[in-house]
């Protein structure tokens, strides 16, 4: 940097005389090859290759100037004498330059044709230019071929002209040598790029060169370096950017002032393992991944960070809609903004984290504007630094994942940071807590996702203002209806204030936005009033928002509930079809399970929704049955050939809402990508939610073993959770009659009965006569159908099934005899032959032992 008290220095006389000279070397190269050696042309035209670097250090300086040196003319002088100086060497050499992609023998040679020529024509016409010149090949990398270098090809090069005086070759042969460096016009070209001028990049360069090359020809150093200068202050892509910059930050703090960090208006908790987890995936990772449950604390989590992990960088807090309003909008487009990803190119934002809130309910277009983002700061050289912090909800990872991969590569290394649903361990430790929220902390495991930050923050201010015994809250339902009545109706079921509420959610959801225009909403401005002060709605930019998720999800399950006798699975499985239905259609099905005279409903549901193929409505609907705690009285009324479907369906589900993450995972989660842990962490099964797995087990064993195992041996994963050695598994109940359940199942597949009951005579068919004849009896009852003995396999499920005969027999010895027919292949069925010396995995599993082959 140079002050602005710094003094222009003097170009010499005998430096402007060289470049005289010079001048007019390049003259008579002109007219004697003026169709020959255009690299000739350019080492002669003024030092393209040092003018360029020249070039390329104004501006680099520029960039890095403050303002106050920005307007005084000896920075950009200094620099440009300075260039003088280095190029003639004090007015004793001239240094020519041809520059090169590659230094191969060809390109070598043919650069050494040219200034040949240069030298041959600097003897006839400049004689006293000839002593001072020397000249360089420069290129980006050199070719090697038979161990022979750069210059080695330089010392055995010969011309092919007809003038060779051997004494001469020699002399120019000593001026040559090469050197091994980036092109600077390329260098220059991105440095102008990355400023996003208005004006082409080649036509700038070429104009500034055309300064240089006057200065051997009566244009001084101060008049073309002032010219270079002025043009870059008066260029208005620096005017543009800093606007720009100014508009984000100011949308970053407006986002960032509606999220609170605080429980009740004053309690915050430290989190600072998750502060940790997400600093260290920051400062390694380009992008993390921020997952967590509705209400889970993700975007307070950054706002923490922001304030206290990254106090030296410039963090931006924004929304999808934000960077689409940065990127597509036609003012964005216009001289006064610029692009956010230009901003990060041209490297205006120093070290910036850019944490991107809320992509799991973001239309196509809002998330191609994110990934188009990605795609361009990635790609960037000069946006190295940049890191994102994208959030999403814990249902949304995987199509996140996937839009990611699809776009920038699955090879892409993505860090995960997940949040669990409460931070059990700060709420515990907190010594500010209210006593009654503290006791419904520790039973945080009887409830779903309805008890999250969000409604802790309402309870902690109800129970200090108005006292609530929150013992009387047993499940999910509970804590919705205390914040549909207390908290939206203010002590009323059915209010206003919760029919407008209502009436919003719906809307957001049907036009799948964030937010709707005030004005469209028709929202009573008292009742609008209320609902602000009760931080269930938000208005900002004349638009209207609920607060958060939640608020959303509750109020779109009370619409289910006030329409149920109305819906039916066409109309659920439409709406599912908009992920911001999801949880309120779960919480709409765990009401029908619970509720003994709903249960008609509920299963009527079920067959149907399986009559239509509607996947995700029969996983909710389990989910509902899961979650109530009582899925037998739900589930007695399934039977018939879709049991089995039903049963393969419940325990997936079982696996996927009722069970904590497995611990061998987190030793995994920096050393593999988030596609790989996705997939390991569907093969490996975490630790059960013993309330919720212990109804569902007593379902299991009232039934049909075979029914069980009929259409997937997927069972045999949860039996390996239940069953496994472990401070948690050894606390479960009913180990010894799951063991017994899991062992018979395993006999019918890996030992089938040798001797089942005989089938029957097929009947012999000699013609279509007796072929139709034999129909129409069986059709009659009259024969019957030949019974084929049913057979089993456990495909994916061999490493779980050989797991669970481990463990079961821990449990009951006495049924090792059987064991011991398994190990030595006592008429095993060939196809569930086990290997028990195949892992799934390169880690072994906690309490499973690797047997020897």
């Amino acid at each position: 940097m140079v002050n602005s008290e710094t003094t222009s220095p003097n170009v010499t006389a005998s430096e402007l005389s060289l470049l005289s000279q010079l001048d007019e070397l390049r003259s008579a190269w002109q007219e004697f090859y003026p169709k020959q050696a255009e690299g000739g042309l350019l080492a002669l035209s003024g030092f393209d290759y040092q003018f360029l670097l020249t070039l390329l250090k104004i501006v680099r300086q520029w960039k890095e100037a403050s303002e106050a040196e920005r307007q005084d003319p000896n920075t950009a002088h200094k620099i440009l004498a300075e260039a003088i100086s280095d190029i003639t060497e004090s007015g004793t050499f001239v240094t020519l330059t041809q520059v090169k992609q590659t230094l191969s023998d060809s390109a070598v040679s043919k650069a050494l044709e040219e200034l040949w020529k240069i030298f041959n024509l600097a003897s006839e016409r400049t004689p006293e230019l000839v002593e001072h010149l020397r000249f360089i090949i420069s290129g980006n990398n050199e070719e090697i071929k038979n161990d022979r270098n750069t210059n080695d090809v330089i010392q055995g090069w010969g011309t092919k002209s007809k003038e060779k005086d051997s004494k001469k070759l020699a002399q120019f042969k000593a001026r040559v040598s090469y050197e091994l460096v980036s092109d600077p016009r390329v260098d220059l070209t991105t440095e102008l790029e990355n400023l996003s001028r208005d004006e082409d990049t080649e036509t700038t360069i070429g104009r500034w060169l055309g300064y240089l090359l006057q200065l051997g020809s009566g244009l001084s150093p101060e008049r073309i370096s002032a010219l270079i200068w002025r043009e870059l202050i008066n260029d208005k892509s620096l005017e543009a950017f800093r606007a720009t910059q100014a508009r984000l930050l100011s949308r970053s703090r407006y986002r960032l002032c509606v999220v609170r960090h605080t429980l009740g208006g004053s309690l915050s908790l430290p989190r600072t393992d998750l502060l940790s987890q997400l600093q260290a995936s920051v400062l390694t990772k380009r992008i993390t991944l921020l997952i967590g449950p509705s209400a889970s604390g993700k975007s307070a989590l950054c706002k923490l960070a922001m304030q206290k992990n990254f106090p030296d960088y410039t963090r931006l807090f924004l929304h999808p809609s934000d960077i689409i309003s940065f990127t597509e909008t036609p003012d964005s487009t216009s001289s006064r903004t610029r692009r956010i990803d230009e901003l990060l190119t041209a490297q205006v934002i120093e070290k910036p984290i850019i944490i991107i809130d809320d992509l799991s309910d973001v239309n196509d277009q809002s998330f191609d504007c994110v990934l188009n983002l990605l795609q361009n700061a990635l790609a960037s050289e000069t946006s190295t630094d940049v890191r994102f912090v994208l959030v999403a909800h814990l249902d949304a990872e995987r199509r996140v994942r996937d839009k990611i991969d699809a776009r920038l590569g699955a090879e892409l290394s993505i860090d995960v940071v997940k949040l669990p649903q409460l931070p059990i361990n700060d709420l515990q430790s907190s010594h500010t807590l209210p006593a009654d929220v503290a006791s419904l902390v520790q039973r945080a495991d009887e409830f779903g996702p309805a008890l999250n930050l969000k409604l802790l923050d309402w309870l902690i201010s109800s129970v200090q203002q108005d006292g609530i015994n929150t013992s009387a809250f047993k499940n999910d339902l509970d804590l919705l209806a205390w914040f549909w009545r207390s908290h939206v109706g203010n002590g009323r079921e059915v209010s206003e204030e919760g029919s407008e509420l209502i009436r919003t959610a719906i809307s957001l959801a049907n036009n799948f936005t964030p937010d709707l225009s005030l004005y469209d909403s028709k929202i009573n401005s008292k009742i609008l009033e209320t609902l602000v002060r009760r931080d269930c709605l938000r208005v900002a930019d004349e638009k209207v928002a609920v607060t958060h998720r939640f608020v959303g999800d509750c109020a779109r399950f009370r619409y289910l509930l006030g329409k149920r006798r109305e819906l039916d699975v066409s109309k659920l499985a439409t709406k599912l079809r908009n992920p911001l239905w999801s949880q309120p259609v779960r919480w709409f099905a765990l009401y029908l399970a619970m509720k003994s005279e709903e249960t008609e409903t509920w299963q009527e549901l079920l067959q149907e929704a399986k009559e239509g193929n509607h996947l995700q409505l029969i996983d909710l609907l389990l989910d509902g049955a899961i979650l109530s705690r009582q899925p037998s009285s739900v589930l007695q009324g399934c039977s018939g050939e879709h049991l089995p479907f039903f049963i393969k369906h419940l325990i997936s589900r079982l696996l996927a809402i009722a069970t904590f993450p497995n611990p061998a995972l987190a030793g995994i989660s920096e050393s593999r990508s988030a596609g790989t842990r996705l997939v390991i962490q569907e093969q490996i099964t975490g630790i059960p939610k013993a309330h919720l797995w212990e109804p569902v087990w007593r379902w299991l064993l009232s039934q049909n073993p075979e029914t069980v195992i009929e259409e997937s041996c997927l069972v045999f994963r949860v039996a390996e959770a239940w069953l496994k050695w472990g401070i948690f598994a050894e606390k479960f109940s009913f180990r010894v009659e799951v063991a017994e359940f899991v062992l018979n199942l395993l006999q019918r597949i890996l030992l089938p009965d040798p001797d089942p009951p005989h089938p029957e005579p097929e009947a012999r068919v000699d013609s279509w006569e007796d072929l139709n004849q034999i129909t129409e009896l069986r059709q009659q009852g009259a024969l019957p159908f030949p019974v084929h003995k049913k057979q089993y396999y456990l495909g994916d499920f061999s490493s779980n099934a050989f797991a669970c005969i481990v463990f079961a027999l821990k449990i009951i010895p006495e049924r090792s005899a059987w064991f011991l027919r398994v190990l030595a292949g006592r008429e095993i069925t060939p196809a569930n032959r086990l290997e028990p010396t195949e892992t799934s995995f390169s880690f072994t599993r906690h309490g499973v032992g690797v047997l020897a082959g």
